[in-house]
């Protein structure tokens, strides 16, 4: 298989009942790997990361369904999107073992952040109007 032009995007269906993720206010490294230091591991791997831990984010369902991907503000998915994602060897991607809690103290295991840090140059910059992000 010829992978060279080949993507895949993965999305939140748009269905209220599955919730938004936020990381823990007390996991300090998870915002460190995603917080205000984004730029300190933009572009490159996360040495030796620790378990990554989040929360449900608002607004919260009534009824919240528990699926196989979470989004905001970065993707986490479970360990059967993860185990299919990891033999692929995918350049610039990271899968760091998480836990998500949900509004009720409950902790859902085997999830994962998808830390993506090889960009692909998609927009010629010198050919478009655009405003450039503090992210990139």
């Amino acid at each position: 298989m010829n992978n060279e032009f080949e993507y895949y995007v993965i999305a939140r269906k748009g269905d209220k009942a599955f919730p938004l993720v936020w990381p823990q206010k007390d996991s300090k490294h998870t915002i460190e790997y995603i917080g205000d230091n984004f730029s300190k591991y933009h572009g490159k791997p996360i040495p030796e990361p620790e378990l990554m831990k989040f929360v449900f984010a608002d607004p919260i369902p009534r009824k919240p369904i528990i699926g196989d991907y979470f989004a905001e503000p970065e993707s986490v998915v479970s360990k059967k999107i993860a185990d299919v994602l990891e033999p692929l060897k995918i350049k610039g991607m990271q899968l760091i073992p998480a836990t998500v809690e949900s509004n009720k103290g409950d902790i859902y295991e085997d999830f994962f952040f998808i830390h993506i840090y090889h960009f692909i140059e998609a927009l010629d910059k010198d050919k478009t109007k655009f405003k450039l992000s503090k992210y990139g």
